[in-house]
C-alpha cells in the first residue's frame, strides 16, 4: 500500500479492539492456570514435606544410631540397635527400611509403598557398610 506524503497510517478500531480482547484473554488464562498449578504443587509438596521431616528425624534417632563417647554419628546405624526394632519416634503414616549393600535389611513398619531413598551408612561390628535408607507410605 502506497502511502502520500502526510498521511498517516492508522490501524482499525476493530483491529485493536480484537487485540485487546485477545490480550486479555491471554492474561485472564495465564493467570488461572498459574494459580492452578500453584494450588496442586502446594498440595502435594506439603505430603513430600513431611516424608523429608521425618528422614531428618529417623537420621537422627539416637535410639538407631552409632555412639561413641558419648557422641552420636547422624547418618551411621548401628546393626545391634537396628536389630532390636525400636524407634524413639512414634509416628502412624510412614514407615522405614533400611538396607546394606551386602542385603541385610531392617523394617520398621509395613513397606509397602517406596518414596523416597537416601544414602546411609550402617555400622556393624568394625565394619561400615554402605546402604540406604527407604520411606514408605
Amino acid at each position: 500500500m502506497a502511502r502520500m506524503k502526510g498521511q498517516a497510517y492508522v490501524l482499525p478500531e476493530t483491529l485493536i479492539d480484537i487485540l485487546q480482547l485477545l490480550t486479555f484473554v491471554a492474561l485472564f488464562v495465564g493467570t488461572f492456570l498459574i494459580f492452578t498449578n500453584y494450588n496442586v504443587t502446594i498440595k502435594s509438596s506439603l505430603e513430600d514435606r513431611e516424608a523429608f521431616d521425618f528422614i531428618n528425624v529417623i537420621s537422627g534417632d539416637k535410639c538407631l544410631l552409632f555412639e561413641k563417647d558419648g557422641n552420636f554419628f547422624r547418618g551411621i546405624f548401628e546393626v545391634e540397635k537396628l536389630k532390636n526394632g525400636r524407634l524413639c519416634v512414634r509416628q502412624n503414616k510412614f514407615s522405614i527400611k533400611i538396607e546394606d549393600l551386602n542385603g541385610d535389611a531392617f523394617s520398621f513398619g509395613d513397606c509397602k509403598n517406596e518414596k523416597y531413598s537416601i544414602p546411609v551408612v550402617v555400622k556393624d561390628g568394625e565394619n561400615y557398610i554402605l546402604g540406604k535408607m527407604v520411606v514408605c507410605y
